[in-house]
């Protein structure tokens, strides 16, 4: 049968004719979003400008129907296969750490779809995110786009900043690494550090070595006269971050 759909779906919508509508069975009720599910099957979508979204939980149906018992639709599978699977609706916002059922992988959702693998909990630490992570289905993943391993090094309104001590500090350019693309969203849960820098000296948390952060690599230098020569202060600024911060960094020849 037909049911009333919100125009706020944005489907596309194909005429019928008189004739044809004559012999349909048409529903009752107010205009409602499309959630639909195909029978047997547990997920449930959005069908939302196009596209079939997959809905991580049934709090999450709850929120977006505006009711305790959602009109959800069963469809064939035909039916749903219209539709481009899009991004997933998760039950956590962009900056909230996810994984899959099943799947020890913890990723950083950010605007865009977009999902960054990550290495270490201590660059989440770094950039001053929480650590607490949400299990969803792995299907709820799926339609999320794998955008790369998220870096110490990031971007935040056009500028670059590196993660330390749980705070963003501007990054030199000759540090070279690979920069992660946080989005708004996560870049507003942030403290950063305005200004600029030369150099970009770091340290782990509870070592001794000073490592200078050049060309994408990490390289010791070996002598604290010699970083005052390079960093051409007497004073030498030098970031903390943790041991899994500095493990993503290949190191480089040492400063001698």
């Amino acid at each position: 049968k037909l049911v009333p759909l919100s125009a706020e779906a944005g489907l596309t919508v194909s005429g019928l004719g008189a004739g044809v509508c004559g012999v349909l069975t048409l529903g009752t009720g107010a205009a409602a979003n499309a959630f639909v599910q195909v029978s047997g099957q547990p997920e449930i979508y959005l069908l939302q400008n196009d596209q079939a979204r997959h809905i991580g939980s049934m709090a999450k149906l709850v929120e977006l129907a505006g009711s305790s018992k959602p009109r959800v639709l069963t469809v064939a599978a035909d039916t749903l296969a219209v539709y481009p699977k899009g991004a997933a609706i998760l039950d956590v916002a962009p900056g909230a750490l996810v994984r899959a059922a099943g799947d020890e992988r913890v990723y950083l959702p950010v605007d865009g779809g977009r999902l960054l693998y990550v290495p270490s909990f201590g660059v989440v630490a770094d950039l001053g995110l929480s650590s607490s992570v949400t299990v969803v289905s792995a299907s709820s993943l799926g339609s999320w786009s794998k955008a790369g391993t998220l870096s110490p090094a990031v971007s935040c309104g056009g500028k670059t900043y590196f993660g330390a001590s749980g705070k963003l500090v501007p990054l030199s350019a000759e540090a070279g690494l690979t920069v992660s693309g946080l989005g708004a969203t996560v870049c507003q849960k942030t403290v950063r550090e305005d200004g600029t820098s030369s150099r970009t000296f770091v340290r782990a948390d509870g070592q001794e070595e000073i490592y200078l952060l050049q060309d994408g690599r990490a390289r010791h230098v070996t002598s604290m006269g010699r970083l005052i020569e390079i960093a051409r202060t007497p004073t030498p600024s030098v970031l903390t971050v943790t041991s899994g911060t500095l493990a993503t960094i290949p190191a480089g020849a040492a400063v001698n």
